[in-house]
């Protein structure tokens, strides 16, 4: 269910004509920052640059950072079993850092439930990648404004 705040922002998009957002990628990779699945064009070669930036905060600052605003840019961060899950959005999405963030941990708990905790060993072979990405295209449906 939704808060108040979030019905309401809703809403408000909703009536501007505005859908839910015009950019949405997702990015997995293992803690060694190796791209395990990516929705990003370019996500090879960006994925170990997402994971190595969550590791370094966490190491030189001592805590985990888990959403950073850069631009027009929300990265929304969730490090799960192992795995750096993270979702990236452009400013013209009206999804929180909340709402993105249980979107990553549904994904998560998605992708348990069909490989086990094997994951990292999983997501590399094609069969899985288009399984993935299957899953990711029905969460971001289901999520999206009607």
């Amino acid at each position: 269910s939704y808060s108040r705040t979030e019905v309401k922002r809703r809403q408000e998009h909703r009536h501007r004509g505005g859908g839910t957002c015009s950019m949405k990628h997702f990015f997995i990779t293992n803690d060694a920052g190796f791209p395990l699945f990516y929705t990003h064009p370019e996500g090879l070669m960006a994925s170990p640059s997402f994971a190595a930036l969550v590791l370094s905060l966490r190491e030189n600052f001592n805590q985990r950072f888990r959403c950073i605003r850069s631009g027009n840019s929300l990265l929304v961060f969730e490090q799960l079993d192992e795995l750096f899950y993270l979702v990236v959005v452009d400013e013209k999405s009206i999804e929180t850092e909340g709402f993105l963030r249980r979107q990553l941990i549904l994904l998560h708990e998605l992708l348990v439930l069909k490989f086990g905790r094997r994951l990292g060993d999983e997501l590399p072979k094609p069969k899985s990648q288009e399984l993935v990405r299957s899953m990711v295209r029905v969460l971001t449906r289901l999520f999206e404004d009607h």
